[in-house]
């Protein structure tokens, strides 16, 4: 995965990009992945960090 920007990142070994949805703290919330003309995700909350 490679950065677009600091909430896009893009893929080489295929044709996807990820979107990273922040919250009002600035930490990634959700992510959509955008792949062959479609939105996929966006609704689904991103796992919890376990240390």
């Amino acid at each position: 995965m490679f950065p677009e920007s600091s909430t896009k990142f893009f893929l080489k070994v295929m044709n996807a990009q990820h979107t990273f949805v922040v919250d009002e703290t600035g930490r990634a919330s959700r992510v959509i992945l955008h792949q062959g003309g479609l939105d996929r995700g966006g609704e689904e909350r991103m796992a919890t960090r376990v240390n």
